[in-house]
């Protein structure tokens, strides 16, 4: 927990310093899927990003460096907001058969709301005027998002591809502006093209492990297929910028599509279930360190590693604490609460409905070895920012209205805290500490001029997605209605939530 409150001071500070007028473009720069998006793929890699390639050293690279903790970083330029840079792709229709086009477009579909694995197939990409060839390309998406390439799909682009994962050869290494991957949302489920980068903004602001997002130009095999958003992946290099990894490296999951620790669909700590290891140990990889999370084998030096092992240990421990008089303030020692605390109150706030609280999807959960806690990390934001649907358009609520209220999570671990009986140390229960979060970031999300932020946005993307774009699934007037409806969220969001919070009984501390 010393770390994250480290870290919620510096990004108060980092609040000061953004209301006294600084950009946000780096508001993160100190902190920050994994493949990170709301479609389920799977990771064939164990670096943490579902693309295949493999971490070599332990400083969250697949490199052999080391992170001394002093060098600027290399990819605060990539995510500076005011820029919007242009990413050309290559997909090869002619190699083969089958070519690349025909592999990825193959698996593109995801009609069933479930995890999916995607093969990188070769490809080719320009970046600011620089050609990287034979990198791994695959398309990204779950049963909402998803989309053929002759449409808008996203992108995941793989920089260090391993392209035969079954020889002795190692990835050449290769950045661009110090990213190994580009993951490239199609925003399809976001009209306003802005609740992305305004929820992971937020989630920063409120001191939370959270990707930083950029808005990029595509363009593939020549042809304008529009704006998307650049989201950083949740990878070693991610979370480097967050926690302590030289005090020791540790795991991470992935957990989508109703997926949790005692009530969640197909949920064991398993291969080919909704969970999803993140990284792994090959033959490219370093020797880690004593104090890193993953190794070759157990104690005994002999018996392979079960990289499940630790997620396994976590949902044993929670179901002891599945009472109502054992969870609180029991769970503490497991998860970081505080950590905990930022992401389900800011879930709530910016109604992040598609979250681990609310659906139970779109969630890494991170081991961190110095402290020996669990963190969440969101993802999947494209529906945040706005009221849910007034009913449920496929049937999984027997076609109901959604029932999301601020004290209605779904949720084991915040489920659990609301029903928790005990008290911490300052007399207060599980939900106290819940409802005492929730002020702390009303007062974040009030003192920020919200409208300011919609404006800026709107103008660095008005001239774009004004401009003729047949991949685009929405018209500029729809867009333009959406920002609208997106300033009107944010001047009565906080409001509602105080009223939400006075109708169950409780006021400002």
């Amino acid at each position: 927990m010393g770390q994250f409150i480290v870290r919620s001071f510096l990004f108060l500070l980092s609040l000061f310093l953004f209301l006294s007028g600084c950009s946000d473009s780096n508001s993160s720069g100190d902190t920050s899927s994994g493949d990170g998006d709301s479609d389920g793929d799977t990771d064939s890699d164990g670096d943490g990003d579902g693309d295949g390639d493999s971490d070599t050293d332990g400083d969250g690279d697949t490199d052999s460096d080391t992170d001394t903790g002093t060098e600027p970083d290399p990819t605060d330029e990539i995510f500076d907001v005011e820029i919007i840079r242009r990413v050309d792709i290559h997909i090869p229709t002619d190699n083969g058969p089958p070519s690349s086009w025909d592999s990825i477009n193959a698996e593109a579909p995801s009609p069933e709301c479930v995890a999916i694995h995607r093969d990188y197939y070769v490809g080719a990409a320009t970046f600011d005027g620089v050609t990287y060839e034979d990198i791994g390309v695959r398309v990204k998406g779950g049963c909402g998002s998803w989309r053929y390439l002759d449409e808008k799909p996203s992108f995941k682009l793989n920089f260090s591809w391993d392209e035969d994962e079954t020889d002795d050869i190692c990835p050449a290494e290769r950045e661009v502006m110090g990213l190994k991957r580009f993951t490239l949302n199609n925003g399809v489920q976001d009209v306003s093209a802005m609740h992305e980068h305004l929820a992971f903004q937020f989630y920063r602001m409120v001191g939370l492990p959270a990707p930083r997002t950029v808005s990029i130009q595509v363009y593939v095999n020549d042809e304008y297929y529009g704006i998307y958003q650049l989201i950083e992946s949740i990878d070693r290099g991610f979370l480097k910028r967050w926690f302590d990894v030289k005090a020791g490296k540790g795991m991470m999951y992935e957990g989508s599509y109703w997926c949790d620790f005692l009530t969640g669909d197909d949920s064991a700590p398993q291969d080919g279930t909704c969970w999803e290891r993140e990284f792994e140990l090959d033959n490219c990889s370093a020797v880690p360190d004593a104090v890193d999370d993953l190794q070759p084998f157990e104690s005994d030096g002999v018996t392979p590693q079960d990289p499940w092992k630790f997620l396994a240990l976590l949902i044993d421990e929670l179901e002891g604490l599945e009472s109502a008089n054992a969870f609180f303030p029991a769970v503490t020692e497991l998860v970081d609460w505080d950590a905990f605390l930022a992401y389900w109150a800011a879930s709530s706030i910016m109604i992040d409905w598609d979250s681990y609280a609310q659906w139970q999807n779109n969630f890494r959960i991170y081991h961190d070895p110095p402290t020996n806690r669990w963190f969440f990390i969101p993802w999947g934001l494209d529906q945040t920012w706005q009221p849910v649907p007034e009913s449920d358009p496929w049937g999984w609520n027997g076609g109901g209205q959604y029932n999301f209220g601020i004290f209605e999570p779904a949720g084991d671990v915040a489920r659990l805290c609301i029903e928790a009986g005990g008290t911490d140390s300052e007399g207060k229960t599980c939900a106290d500490t819940y409802v005492d979060e929730l002020y702390r970031q009303l007062a974040i999300f009030e003192s920020v001029d919200w409208s300011d932020e919609i404006d800026a946005w709107e103008n660095r993307l008005a001239p774009l997605l004004s401009q003729t774009d047949p991949h685009r699934e929405y018209s500029y007037d729809q867009w333009q209605d959406e920002v609208n409806n997106l300033r009107a969220f944010a001047a009565v969001r906080a409001q509602e939530v105080r009223s939400e919070l006075a109708s169950a009984g409780y006021s400002e501390p």
